[in-house]
């Protein structure tokens, strides 16, 4: 997994250090969700406008932000807002949909075509990432 990847699970473990500081602990949270989507769309941006890819290392990429957004969502799920969760658990749905499509793909499509769900779920890592504190306008944490 990526030196990213490393940053976000060593941001859960500091999570879990900061259990007993509520406020510290919902800070770490914002944190950490906003770096795995950011990373996402950074990550998939980058891997798209190369020109060395391929299905197979692109299920890779794919799938390692899969398990992310799950452990992720996993450290997170009972700080933060529950459409939030829906939101990054539902981008890794499909991403992984968008990897069995890749699977059942045949010739004749353009690579434009076989990415197109994952470019939208990055387009939508991204949209989480700019409209976070959106997110949080009507939950109230008693700190």
């Amino acid at each position: 997994m990526s030196d990213i990847a490393t940053i976000i699970y060593s941001e859960i473990n500091r999570l879990r250090d900061a259990r007993e500081n509520k406020k510290e602990q919902l800070n770490v949270v914002k944190e950490l969700v906003k770096k795995a989507v950011l990373k996402f769309y950074l990550d998939w941006t980058s891997y798209r406008n190369s020109v060395k890819y391929n299905t197979s290392a692109a299920n890779d990429i794919l799938l390692d932000y899969v398990n992310l957004f799950i452990d992720v969502s996993v450290e997170v799920y009972d700080i933060l807002p529950m459409r939030l969760i829906d939101k990054v658990t539902g981008i890794a749905t499909r991403i992984r949909e968008g990897v069995d499509e890749m699977e059942l793909v045949g010739i004749g499509i353009t690579l434009d075509e076989m990415f197109s769900k994952p470019d939208e779920c990055a387009q939508d890592a991204l949209q989480i990432y700019k409209t976070f504190n959106e997110y949080f306008k009507e939950v109230s944490y008693d700190y």
